[in-house]
């Protein structure tokens, strides 16, 4: 829906809770990616550092222009 409006997002932020705490987020990264990945210069995760990303993850952040961030959200 966002794309019928907009042409190219400089960044796609996936944030809320932690995010690395969600087993579907290879997935999701994967699917946006595969869906609009020539819109989007990259996918940005912002998190607070306290858990250690799978391989799995890692793999598909290599994969799919992601960049994390790590904030103590103050």
């Amino acid at each position: 829906m966002l794309f019928k409006r907009v042409d190219y997002l400089a960044s796609y932020y996936l944030i809320g809770g932690e995010p690395l705490l969600n087993r579907e987020l290879p997935s999701i990264i994967s699917a946006v990616h595969e869906k609009f990945g020539s819109r989007i210069g990259y996918i940005q995760i912002i998190t607070n550092g306290s858990i250690v990303p799978s391989k799995e993850l890692i793999s598909v952040m290599g994969k799919c222009k992601v960049k994390v961030r790590i904030s103590d959200y103050t």
